[in-house]
């Protein structure tokens, strides 16, 4: 659970992080406009556009990737309900294999 917790303030992050450059980008508009009149006016309007369907669009596919996301991780989750001893077992073994490998280079 707490690799989908990592997920979902990563991609409120990214969409953070995107709303702020939407916001920069905004203001530079404002400025072209005040500088240029008609012509930057409409490369504002175009741009604020194109930039608002960007947003629109990675909102969406971070929606998607967050369902996705949380359908993997119940999915996992039933699969280590249904096999516990066996993911056990696995950790066991792989704790020994990793503890043979490190100890070692401790004893040198």
């Amino acid at each position: 659970m707490a690799a989908k917790q990592k997920i979902k303030n990563d991609l409120k992050l990214i969409s953070d992080e995107a709303s702020k450059v939407i916001d920069d980008l905004s203001h530079l508009g404002k400025v072209l406009a005040e500088a240029g009149g008609d012509q930057t006016k409409e490369a504002k309007e175009k741009l604020d556009y194109f930039l608002e369907e960007q947003i629109s669009s990675l909102k969406k596919r971070m929606e998607v990737i967050n369902t996705k996301v949380s359908q993997s991780a119940k999915m996992a989750d039933k699969h280590v309900r249904a096999n516990p001893y066996l993911y056990i077992l696995g950790s066991l073994g792989l704790g020994f294999l990793l503890g043979k490998v490190i100890a070692p280079r401790y004893h040198e």
